[in-house]
């Protein structure tokens, strides 16, 4: 209602956590899944972009 820009700044910082919570744990999820044809040695790097995009958006 006042448009303070401290608000504002901490509504993206809230909205930055959950989305980096998000990101975190789709990206554990899809890296704990087991090794298949296409992925002889498992998902792991997808915790690893997952991580970048986390710190991006630090």
């Amino acid at each position: 209602m006042t448009s303070t820009l401290s608000m504002t700044a901490d509504g993206y910082h809230s909205l930055f956590d959950g989305l980096s919570n998000i990101v975190g744990l789709a990206g554990s999820f899809i890296g704990d899944r087991p090794p298949d044809i296409e992925h002889p040695y498992g998902h792991r790097k997808y915790e690893t972009v997952a991580s970048i995009f986390i710190s991006l958006l630090l």
